[in-house]
């Protein structure tokens, strides 16, 4: 095999090896998330954390409970919470606490 034709094969090789399926598929999961207040506002949640969501549209909100609405691929979880200090449209992050 003269050089020219190694340096194809060791591409071949190379490529066949660089662009070969992977045996685990690619999976991104479909996430929703809402605060639905006791009053039936239904809030966009944009950010979720033990002790506080980030609302996608900012409010101004007295102190008040609500449902979290957590959605991955469909499978759906709920819990009831407070928002001791409301909410600002001054500030992103949102106290909650579960009750």
């Amino acid at each position: 095999m003269g050089v020219a034709a190694e340096e194809g094969a060791a591409a071949t090789e190379m490529n066949e090896t660089t662009i070969a399926p992977t045996r685990r598929p690619n999976h991104s999961a479909l996430v929703e998330m809402a605060l639905t207040l006791d009053g039936g506002e239904i809030l966009s949640v944009g950010q979720l954390g033990s002790s506080f969501v980030i609302l996608d549209s900012l409010a101004n909100l007295p102190p008040c409970e609500g449902e979290i609405t957590l959605s991955v691929d469909g499978r759906e979880r709920r819990w009831r919470v407070a928002l001791p200090d409301g909410a600002s449209e001054a500030v992103a992050r949102t106290p909650i606490t579960a009750l």
